[in-house]
């Protein structure tokens, strides 16, 4: 007999972790802790310094680092992209 994996079935896989969720969420808090929130600060605190936004403040440190707040800002709107579009399915 062959095994048929229709639309409707689940294949069973025996790759499931053997360490939970701690393997990405440490890192994951060390990273937010030590990198994340003193970037945000720093971002708030001198963009607040300056009357600027996310670009320009960066722009204000190094002409080269304009690129970091068009990258934040790109994420931040495909952040709230997919939320509301999650949102809409669930509602």
């Amino acid at each position: 007999m062959s095994e048929d994996h229709g639309a409707g079935q689940q294949v069973s896989c025996d790759c499931v972790p053997l360490y939970g969720p701690g393997a990405f969420l440490i890192p994951y808090l060390i990273a937010l802790v030590f990198e994340g929130l003193p970037l945000l600060h720093l971002e708030l605190a001198i963009g607040q310094r300056l009357r600027m936004g996310s670009i320009g403040v960066w722009n204000s440190i190094s002409p080269y680092l304009g690129g970091v707040g068009l990258a934040s800002m790109t994420v931040s709107f495909l952040v709230g992209l997919f939320y509301n579009t999650i949102l809409a399915w669930i509602l």
